[in-house]
């Protein structure tokens, strides 16, 4: 090739590149469209566009709009979900997915489909309660941007049960100083919310009062340190969206009046043991009264079960519910 055949190549590749050039101004300035969308376009073109080319290109153009908006919808919980739209927009549309107007993006549970030619489609795996929401799907290309909402509602298959008591609250004697308890076993669909009362007044957890829910059904309120003001009646209200029930039992806080009692009835070579501390351990008692009778003869054996059947007779007249009396 001599040097003119060399320059005249060059002169047209000059020309054809200040054509495309004036082109791409053109297309821009009758589409109002960022450079990279009509670079995007023209790439895709083979041949050079002459003017008439051009203007068809600029009419096809289009703002985006909603063929199919996305519909409100349910979802069964722990299952998959879709929620689908259609948009039609050229260029084509740029599409974002949002949860109550926070951006979503792909994860694990949140997929993002795109099927041509204009269908989008976000999936939501094994669907939680917290995925209740509005969803928005955001349609974006350089002539403008349009939105369209749905409300996901994700809802459990389960069947509604009336709150039951398995194991009801029981009435209880407690000794003055020593830890009680109360305990109920109730179940229910949806799960009961459980409340506690004293003499129908709210009960409320402070360093002596405790109330603790052991899975899956066990729910349990400790006193300790009782004291007589604990004395009375304990209530506890199941509640789901069924319906409610309740059940109640009393607490009395028992004083050392009638481990007085039993003193004083005690024979006379017991009475060295009893100068002690009247709250510890019981079974502790029990034991060493055990171990004490063998050292007694079988007329201070018998002596002595004379005492304490009538230590036993007085005590459970004044509190028939209480059995405690019997330490040996």
């Amino acid at each position: 090739m001599n040097v003119q055949a060399r320059i005249a190549a060059k002169a047209q590749l000059k020309s054809e590149e200040l054509r495309r050039n004036s082109l791409l101004r053109n297309v821009r300035w009758r589409s109002r469209m960022l450079e990279t969308d009509v670079g995007d376009i023209l790439a895709k073109v083979n041949e050079p566009l002459n003017a008439c080319e051009i203007s068809r290109l600029c009419d096809n153009l289009q703002y985006p709009h909603f063929v199919k908006r996305p519909i409100d919808t349910f979802i069964v919980a722990h299952r998959t979900g879709i929620i689908e739209a259609r948009v039609n927009g050229f260029p084509q549309c740029e599409i974002k997915w949002y949860k109550n107007w926070h951006l979503i993006k792909e994860n694990s549970r949140y997929k993002m489909h795109h099927y041509e030619p204009d269908t989008y489609v976000l999936e939501i795996q094994d669907a939680i309660s917290s995925d209740t929401a509005l969803y928005t799907c955001v349609a974006r290309n350089c002539y403008g941007c349009i939105t369209s909402s749905a409300t996901v509602r994700v809802v459990h298959l389960e069947i509604e049960e009336y709150p039951r008591f398995d194991k009801r609250l029981q009435s209880t004697d407690v000794l003055a100083g020593h830890n009680g308890h109360l305990e109920v076993k109730v179940t229910g669909i949806p799960k009961p919310e459980v409340k506690w009362f004293k003499n129908w007044i709210p009960l409320k957890e402070d360093h002596r009062i405790e109330i603790r829910h052991y899975d899956p059904d066990s729910y349990v309120l400790n006193i300790y340190n009782a004291q007589p003001d604990d004395s009375g009646l304990y209530t506890c209200k199941a509640r789901n969206d069924s319906g409610s029930i309740t059940t109640s039992a009393m607490i009395h806080v028992e004083g050392n009046k009638n481990l007085y009692l039993y003193k004083s009835l005690l024979p006379r070579p017991y009475e060295y043991f009893y100068d002690a501390d009247w709250l510890e351990d019981f079974n502790c008692i029990r034991r060493r009264l055990q171990r004490l009778s063998d050292t007694l003869s079988q007329n201070e054996r018998n002596e002595l079960l004379h005492q304490r059947a009538l230590a036993n007779y007085y005590a459970k007249r004044n509190r028939p519910s209480i059995d405690y009396y019997d330490l040996m």
